[in-house]
């Protein structure tokens, strides 16, 4: 993942697809999530890795993607998507 526009929108985008999941709308939740998801391009701010601010936000954004990721399972079960 890119620093800077891409880490905002992933995390915006994140942030709606939880909130569609907690609102049991699966369907918007997975699309809003396999949008983020799709951010993902390696490594979070690896351009910066050595440097000290990036520690933290990098594992930040790794947590994220995570979560992004079971709720998208979660999403996905709930439409019987289980495959």
């Amino acid at each position: 993942m890119g620093p800077g526009t891409d880490a905002v929108r992933f995390e915006r985008l994140v942030n709606e697809g939880i909130a569609a999941v907690a609102m049991n709308d699966p369907a918007r939740a997975l699309a809003t999530l396999d949008r983020a998801l799709e951010l993902w391009r390696g490594s979070a701010l690896s351009d910066f890795a050595f440097e000290d601010f990036a520690r933290n936000e990098s594992g930040r954004l790794e947590d994220l993607r995570l979560l992004a990721i079971e709720e998208r399972v979660d999403a996905a079960l709930a439409l019987g998507r289980h495959a």
